[in-house]
This record gives structure tokens, C-alpha cells and sequence, in this order.
């Protein structure tokens, strides 16, 4: 199941200059790609929305997720738990499960993300890296000699990056199989790692720092850290990050610009889980039993208590739509030369997200205004 294709074409006919058709304005949203957080627990999955943080609903026959991560483009959440690789729709529908066999015995410990090229989700589990196809078919393996700490892909390219506790590799890829070509060497164990394309560059979590890399491997920026487990790119260049019950936001050199003492619930433990918000740069981040909001300066937006009872609360991911709808000129074509001074102008515009709201559409012809000329219709 494809991410929702709204497709709509434009028409705006110039009989006069002053002479405008009426417009039939069109609105498609659909809700289930609007911003939501969804929260894995030891009994299932919870979508909840950002705006308030109520439940949309539950999936409950999912549980005890390792790893979540999000297709944006395709609209899918991956989840993987117990040796089994599942797929959803964002209704919370399942699309494909795999189960792995060959997981019998690995630590419990796993790794999951989805390169957006193509849809393919990798999967750090133990000390073995597997690449699924967007279908959850397997399209090579990998056997590591360390355990498998972190997996991070670009969103731009086809890049993807592997850490264990020694050190990071870019994955390279050639008939059905892994092989990793090390690029960093760390003297203290690696954690957690993600890459962020604005900067073209990989942040890291070790025992002892958090480092900045380039593309290449080479550090550019280290800040001495102690007991520093998250961290969550905004993608603008600063970093959320999480040391027991601290909180932490920094600029892309490092430079703390906002610190608090997060007092959460004792009977949760510390943080599990921490994301950013790709649309404002604010934080969620979550211990066994409490989710929180964060804004930029480190106030508290929303508190929400979900790990009822002997649930707790494993992962976190999060989705918001920031990819722009395709626009197409369709009508004249590029370097035509229209034969009188009235031409039909057409254009189309699509959304895979959650749509694009008709009543929104402005077009100007000439610095004018011509929205109301339009007649919008529904393709195909």
C-alpha cells in the first residue's frame, strides 16, 4: 500500500481579460498523515496525534517493539520485535510481516531504518545487518564481528551507515551481499549514531562525547559528555540530547544553548526514547510510563502518562508531512507559442501525503491573480 496520490488538474480559459469561469475548488485531506507521534509498549502501538497528544487508536496485536522507524514517502511505520519485521499503513492497518528465523539467540537489542530512495528498510539485530526490500523480501545480509549499536541512511541518497561498539562503516552492496568499509574508529563505546543531510554529516553518541562527523569520517566537533544514551537531530543542524534525567539542546558546533533537569515519574526510570520535530525543532522524549513535549527553549508543552499498569513504553518515532506537493505546468508546454491571447492554461499538482486543500490553490498569471478563472477537477 502506496502513500495516499491526491491528482488534480487546473484549467483557466482567457476569453477576455476580465472575463473569469467559475472555480470548483476541490479539498482532499486525509487525516492519517497528519502529525502523529507513535509510541511502541510492551503491548502494543499507540498513534497519537501532536497537536494534543490524544489517542487516535491502537494496534494492539504489535507488541514488544525493539525499533520503529517511518516511510515518510510511502506512509508506512516499520516495526520490528521478537524476530518479526511488520509493516503498517498509517490507518494502522498491516500491510507485510517477515519473520526471522535466524534471530533465534541474538541480543535484544535491534536497530531499524528505512532509506527513502527506495523504501527499503535495514535491520541492525545482534551482529548481523539484513536489508529488506520495501515488501519485506531480503536483499542481502551482513555478519558483523561486534554487536550492531546503531543503523542510520540518508534521506537524499542511497548511503547508509553501520556502528557497533568499536566503530562506524558505510555499508557497500553488490549481488545480495553486505560488506562494511570502516570509516571511524572511536576509543569509547559508540551508542547511538544518526546521519542529518542538512549537514551532510553523522552525529555520534559514545560513553564519554558526542561527536560531529564529516561524510568521510573525519571528527569535526566533540563535546565531552558523561552518561549521554539519545540524542535526536532537528535537521536544521542542532541536536536534542539526553543524559539520565538532563536534557540538552545544541547548535551543529556542539554549543549548548539549552539545558534542564527533567523530573519525570521515578517508577519510569530514566529517558528510552527521545525524537525531533522536523517541522519546529521541539523534542518528545519518553521514559517507561511518561511522554513529553519540549519546546525550543526547553518548556514544557504537553506531559502525557501512557505505560499503564506493567506496559512501558519502548520506542518512540515520529511523523509530520513536509514533503511539498508535485506541481506540473501541463498546458502550453515549455517554449510553445500560444496562437492567440486566450490560450488554456492547465496545470496539475499531486500529494502522497495528506493531501493538497483545493481551497488553498493561488495562481497568477502575469503578477495577477487568476484563481478565480480556475476549474479544478479530479484527474483520471
Amino acid at each position: 500500500m502506496q502513500g495516499t496520490l491526491s491528482s488534480f488538474i487546473v484549467r483557466i480559459l482567457f476569453l477576455t481579460l476580465f472575463l473569469s469561469l467559475t472555480a470548483h475548488a476541490t479539498t482532499e485531506i486525509d487525516n492519517d498523515y497528519a502529525g502523529a507521534l507513535w509510541v511502541a509498549k510492551s503491548d502494543g502501538i499507540l498513534k497519537l496525534a501532536t497537536a494534543n497528544g490524544h489517542v487516535l487508536f491502537e494496534i494492539s496485536d504489535a507488541s514488544d517493539a525493539q525499533a520503529m522507524a517511518i516511510d515518510e514517502r510511502r506512509g508506512r511505520l516499520w516495526l520490528y520485535g521478537n524476530g518479526l519485521l511488520s509493516a503498517y499503513a498509517f490507518d494502522g492497518k498491516l500491510i507485510t510481516s517477515h519473520r526471522d528465523l535466524s534471530s533465534q539467540g541474538q541480543s535484544s537489542l535491534a536497530t531499524l531504518t528505512v532509506s527513502p530512495t527506495d523504501g527499503s528498510v535495514w535491520l541492525g539485530s545482534g551482529n548481523r545487518v539484513v536489508h529488506y526490500s520495501s515488501d519485506a523480501t531480503i536483499l542481502g545480509t551482513s555478519k558483523n564481528s561486534g554487536i550492531i549499536t546503531a543503523i542510520t541512511a540518508a534521506q537524499k541518497s542511497s548511503a547508509v551507515w553501520v556502528a557497533d561498539a568499536q566503530s562506524i562503516s558505510l555499508v557497500n552492496e553488490a549481488n545480495n551481499q553486505i560488506t562494511l568499509r570502516e570509516l571511524y574508529k572511536s576509543s569509547s563505546p559508540l551508542l547511538e549514531m544518526h546521519y542529518v543531510d542538512y549537514l551532510q554529516q553523522l552525529w555520534v553518541v559514545t560513553s564519554t562525547s558526542l561527536v560531529r562527523l564529516d561524510n568521510a569520517g573525519k571528527v569535526q566537533s566533540e563535546t565531552p559528555f558523561q552518561q549521554l544514551k539519545h540524542i535526536a537531530p532537528d535537521h536544521k543542524g542542532a541536536v536534542w540530547a539526553v543524559a539520565g534525567q538532563k536534557v540538552y539542546r545544541m547548535d551543529a558546533s556542539g554549543l549548548i544553548e539549552a539545558e534542564l533537569n527533567l523530573f519525570l515519574p521515578r517508577e519510569g526510570g530514566d529517558i528510552v526514547a527521545l525524537v525531533a520535530d522536523k517541522a519546529d525543532g521541539t523534542a518528545w522524549l519518553a521514559n517507561r510510563k511518561t511522554i513529553v513535549h519540549l519546546g525550543l527553549a526547553g518548556q514544557t508543552l504537553n506531559e502525557i502518562q501512557e505505560g499503564k499498569g506493567s506496559a512501558g513504553i519502548n520506542a518512540l518515532a515520529l511523523f509530520r508531512d513536509l514533503i511539498a506537493p508535485l506541481i506540473s505546468i501541463l498546458n502550453p508546454v515549455d517554449n510553445s507559442i500560444t496562437p492567440n491571447n486566450h490560450p488554456l492554461i492547465e496545470i496539475s499538482y499531486s500529494d502522497t501525503g495528506i493531501g493538497v486543500d483545493g481551497e488553498t490553490l493561488l495562481l497568477f498569471v502575469n503578477a495577477q491573480d487568476v484563481t478565480a478563472q480556475c476549474e479544478t477537477t479530479e484527474e483520471g
